[in-house]
């Protein structure tokens, strides 16, 4: 079948006339051509070189005849029409193109282009085959369309056609004329390339990764959001799909890069049950042009307690009054504490005083920090005595000390005098030295951390040093926020969120806040 039929007999024009079209068209592709040439060489040296499909490395007739199998050229798919060179009244362009026409066996309404990988920036000439005006429509995968009126081809109607997206992986190209007949040519686009990918949380506040502070570690809620940070390489604006074993990350639809590589995204956290004292790990993991980037990164998500505020509240961990002398001492009594019998004799030492008369008596139970033994009937101040006095002097709840007395070293448990190692390291402050040392230390560090709080919400970096113990990992250096002042206190005395898997730290010290009932 030629290319000749009653419904273009308008085409029949001598071919002389076509050529002068013919040729001043090949002078506007030569110009375009060195135009882009130099746009190329212009563009910086992280630019993407555009691969070009012009089809002339193929012969082919000049004339319609039968639907061709799908053409493959490197990593483009041709369906739907066939191949023509020097076709029969095209005069804008004398070259090998692919086309379709109604009156072509075979031949669909619709070419359709299909990459075998991922492309962007896609453009292509589109010439119209029939004598009148059609409007063709160019559409990809993600959903991007782009239109463009050409007159007839006897005019050289002729444009180029560009869809700006990312992630191609198919195109359609169709007329709005029910009388098909059209081709294209110079189809170009950029090959996905990338040689890496990251992904960072930012939990040590880089501003040159991202402006703000990201916790790796957040609340097992479902809810809860920290920010990620997913950059390419080479840097270039393409869409990237971050996937997480545990939580959300970014819509499956994936997020675009900007042209510096990068998109900052939200991780939402999975939710395990509350209380749950252990931590699962999201692994983070990012697909782009093909390739899967396995585990860049980690997200640690706990629900023990909430980290970020404490039970105690600003107001409350200031309140030396919540708590005398006597009720420090019925405290004591009622939980079967050895401080409610606990003497101290200065900073010597102590006693048990097991039958209440406030001296030391033959067999009674001592302490003694160093080598200065306890003398006989040696009077003292009791324990409760003791407490009461550091929290008024530093203005700290006593509530805060008592529980951090358990917290420590299970002083208020405790039925009998424990041995001097334990006491000199009573309250877990600073280095080792005596009780009545301990009690005064843990006061005022708690107090002067209070006062120093630099701002609320205040993000303590990674790098402060404040670990999570994660199963199989250990104890983890994390970054996260936390929103009061008696929160930041609490951190800033016990470093550690959880520090074993079933306690110790700051869980710890709100584990024992709520079974005393404060």
């Amino acid at each position: 079948m030629t290319r000749i039929h009653p419904s273009i007999r308008a085409k029949l024009v001598p071919e002389i006339l076509p050529f002068s079209f013919g040729e001043a068209w090949m002078r506007v592709k030569l110009l375009c051509f060195g135009a882009s040439v130099l746009l190329v060489q212009a563009l910086p040296a992280k630019a993407q070189t555009p691969t070009v499909i012009n089809f002339d490395q193929f012969s082919a007739s000049s004339f319609f005849q039968s639907v061709q199998p799908p053409l493959t050229v490197g990593v483009a798919t041709f369906s739907g029409g066939q191949l023509l060179n020097a076709t029969s009244s095209l005069p804008a362009d004398p070259t090998t193109v692919y086309g379709t026409a109604f009156f072509c066996a075979g031949c669909l309404p619709t070419i359709t282009i299909d990459f075998s990988q991922a492309v962007s920036n896609l453009s292509l000439l589109v010439l119209n085959g029939q004598t009148f005006t059609v409007v063709y429509k160019i559409q990809d995968n993600v959903g991007d369309t782009s239109t463009i009126m050409l007159v007839a081809n006897f005019l050289s109607g002729a444009g180029t056609i560009t869809l700006p997206s990312t992630n191609i992986r198919q195109v359609t190209i169709t007329g709005d004329a029910s009388a098909w007949d059209f081709f294209i040519d110079n189809v170009t686009f950029q090959q996905c390339a990338v040689t890496g990918v990251t992904i960072r949380t930012n939990e040590n506040c880089d501003a040159s990764i991202n402006p703000n502070c990201s916790a790796n570690i957040v609340l097992a809620d479902g809810s809860e959001t920290t920010e990620i940070t997913t950059a390419v390489q080479p840097p270039q604006a393409i869409t990237v799909n971050v996937s997480a074993d545990f939580g959300t990350a970014p819509p499956t639809s994936g997020t675009k890069t900007d042209s510096s590589g990068s998109v900052i995204s939200d991780y939402t956290a999975g939710s395990t049950a509350f209380g749950s004292t252990s931590t699962t790990v999201a692994n983070l993991s990012a697909s782009v042009c093909d390739q899967l980037f396995p585990n860049l990164a980690e997200i640690f998500n706990y629900d023990g307690f909430n980290f970020h505020q404490s039970q105690v509240t600003d107001a409350a961990f200031v309140d030396s009054s919540v708590l005398s002398e006597a009720q420090i001492q019925a405290f004591f009594v009622a939980h079967g504490s050895f401080l409610a019998n606990f003497i101290l004799v200065g900073r010597i030492g102590g006693f048990e005083d097991l039958n209440g008369n406030g001296a030391l008596d033959p067999g009674e139970p001592t302490y003694v920090v160093g080598l200065t033994p306890i003398p006989l009937h040696a009077h003292g101040l009791s324990a409760a005595n003791v407490f009461a006095m550091q929290t008024v002097a530093q203005g700290v709840n006593p509530k805060v000390l008592l529980a951090t007395s358990e917290k420590e070293q299970s002083l208020i448990s405790r039925a009998t005098l424990p041995s001097a190692t334990v006491l000199n390291f009573a309250m877990g402050c600073g280095s080792p030295n005596n009780f009545v040392a301990q009690v005064g230390c843990a006061a005022h560090t708690f107090i002067n951390q209070f006062t120093l709080t630099p701002s609320e919400p205040f993000f303590f970096p990674k790098s402060t040093g404040i670990r999570q113990f994660v199963t199989g990992l250990g104890r983890q250096p994390v970054g996260f926020q936390v929103n009061t002042a008696a929160t930041y206190a609490q951190y800033k005395y016990t470093p550690h969120i959880q520090a074993l898997a079933n306690g110790g730290g700051v869980y710890l010290f709100e584990q024992v806040w709520k079974r005393f009932g404060f």
